[in-house]
């Protein structure tokens, strides 16, 4: 409307920057944004919680993580956001290609006489239109890199039917309609109800006990678990962005665990979301059950009823329990028949707030406890120190957790203990041969490298051999794969026509039909073939421009 011939043009009204923007997912740049339209779309906050992807990850984020996100998309990078989202470690995709429906396009034609993409249909996960029930086609452009940089509207012509690693039949696609319908139905719920870990968890296991799905003992069945987990999620696996869900019995029981275990760390949306699917369910009553308090029915994996309990008292109560031990006005087995938990996890509790326990010992006699606790504070193993001591792990554990600051100080003990050995190896590693290099010493020593560059990061760096010069001597058969990419090309050709006819064909139609050209184009001076294949396909009859000339 304003006539701007080139996309950094609206960017650098819009943005601030010809470069920012441009991002379908995650945009930045957004501060400048509001100040360009005065406001009239709203904060920075809104924008982002309401016209971004981050409206999806909304419901799974903690206060200060949102803060974190909205922040970076303020600004004028959003460098690393899908990595602190754990998008990239998480198995499963993170570039959120653009999805649209061919119905939907033909419906805002005759209605507006324009298109636009939809919100709902770039959820992660959502692979059926919500209103007309077809599968989404797929967007070429955008994620793939191609017109990376620019404004795009829906185009049949750069469309393709979804990825699917298996055939589509009814069960598939009836599937993945009623899990769209769930994804929306979280994701767009106003007022947001944060659905942390914990909470959903428990929410899991309860359900798994209405099931009959837990043992006598409190314990999950696992395996029948499993089973039912893996005959629900094999249609959804059809769609290549859930591939990551189980594909036989051991995964199911693997990503079962982990999931009704306490998380050590966040996990993508996508696996609550197929849990919720599985074990609760779109309904009338979904948000109902889930903003609900928490009643729990069913320990966690592998812990004992007591801390699951526990864990769902008002923090109140507790502490109010807590300072009456302190005081001395109640003992410890008066406070957990208060608190309705075992005695021994009120003095787990009480030790993490510097209070230990009067003991009438039966194991632990008073000449072993001293020396187990002098051991442990030398970072001595669990196993080890039971061993020795004749107790059972579980006695070493116990001990750990209710002597105040003993657990800090055993894994710090360690820790050093683990540094020092792992220096020593490498250390001893790189003398071993003057003229070893980083990746013959990281080859030789996976482990070491690895924990150094977790846990010892300075240090390593610090220590790392001398890069070698060596002479350009190349792996590569350029022959052989200049031959490969030329017979490619010439097949990628036959593609992109099917969708561009006999229109002059440009480098970017044939990375569509051929993604994998792109890395290679930088490398055409080794490949004349493939170099004369290119500019014979393309109307500029040369393949010097880039993938989006």
């Amino acid at each position: 409307m304003w006539g701007h011939r080139l996309a950094g043009q609206t960017a650098q009204l819009f943005f601030g920057h010809k470069g920012l923007g441009h991002q379908h997912d995650f945009a930045g740049g957004l501060n400048h944004l509001v100040q360009a339209t005065g406001g009239r779309l709203g904060d920075v906050g809104s924008i982002s919680l309401e016209r971004t992807l981050l409206r999806y990850y909304h419901p799974f984020l903690t206060e200060s993580r949102e803060q974190d996100c909205v922040s970076a998309m303020g600004g004028p990078s959003v460098a690393h956001l899908k990595f602190r989202l754990g998008l990239l470690t998480s198995r499963f995709r993170a570039h959120h290609p653009l999805k649209t429906c061919l119905a939907c396009i033909e419906e805002d034609r005759d209605q507006t006489g324009w298109v636009w993409w939809r919100m709902d249909h770039q959820y992660p996960g959502v692979w059926v239109c919500p209103r007309h029930g077809e599968y989404l086609m797929e967007s070429s452009t955008k994620s793939n890199g191609v017109s990376r940089f620019q404004w795009v509207l829906p185009d049949p012509r750069l469309c393709c039917t979804p990825t699917l690693i298996a055939p589509r039949d009814t069960e598939v696609r009836a599937s993945l309609a009623r899990f769209a319908l769930l994804v929306g139905e979280v994701v767009d719920r106003r007022p947001t109800i944060r659905l942390d870990s914990e909470t959903l968890q428990h929410h899991y296991r309860n359900t798994l006990s209405e099931r009959g799905l837990m043992l006598a003992s409190g314990r999950i069945a696992l395996t029948a678990a499993a089973g039912a987990f893996l005959q629900h999620v094999r249609p959804l696996r059809a769609v290549l962005e859930l591939a990551a869900l189980p594909e036989n019995i051991d995964q199911a029981k693997a990503q079962l665990a982990r999931l009704l275990a306490p998380l050590r760390s966040g996990t993508h949306p996508l696996r609550h979301l197929v849990m919720i699917d599985w074990l609760i369910g779109a309904s009338s009553d979904l948000f109902a059950r889930l903003a609900a308090p928490v009643v729990p029915s069913a320990p966690a994996f592998g812990e004992a009823q007591t801390c699951i309990a526990g864990a769902s008292l008002p923090s109140s109560r507790r502490t109010e329990v807590m300072a009456s031990i302190r005081d001395g006005t109640m003992s410890m087995r008066a406070a957990a028949r208060a608190l309705d938990v075992d005695t021994q996890t009120v003095m787990v509790w009480a030790a993490q707030i510097g209070i230990e326990a009067g003991r009438r010992p039966k194991l632990l006699k008073n000449d072993v406890r001293p020396k187990l606790i002098t051991a442990l504070q030398q970072g001595a193993s669990k196993a080890d120190a039971a061993s020795r001591w004749k107790v059972s792990v579980t006695t070493v554990t116990t001990l750990l957790r209710t002597v105040p600051g003993l657990h800090e100080r055993w894994r710090e003990a360690k820790l050093d203990a683990a540094r020092t050995t792992s220096r020593r190896r490498w250390t001893e590693l790189l003398a071993s041969d003057q003229a070893m290099d980083l990746k013959r010493a990281r080859a030789k020593e996976p482990a070491i490298y690895a924990w150094l560059y977790r846990n010892d990061r300075a240090w390593l760096d610090q220590h790392k051999p001398h890069r070698l010069r060596r002479g350009a001597i190349s792996q590569v058969d350029w022959l052989a794969r200049d031959l490969e990419l030329s017979t490619a090309v010439e097949q990628a050709v036959k593609v992109a026509r099917t969708t561009w006819g006999d229109q002059p064909l440009r480098t970017w139609h044939l990375i569509q039909a051929m993604p994998e050209l792109r890395p290679k184009l930088r490398h055409l001076g080794r490949l004349p073939l493939t170099r004369q294949a290119i500019a014979a396909a393309t109307c500029h009859g040369s393949a010097d421009s880039g993938p989006d000339s």
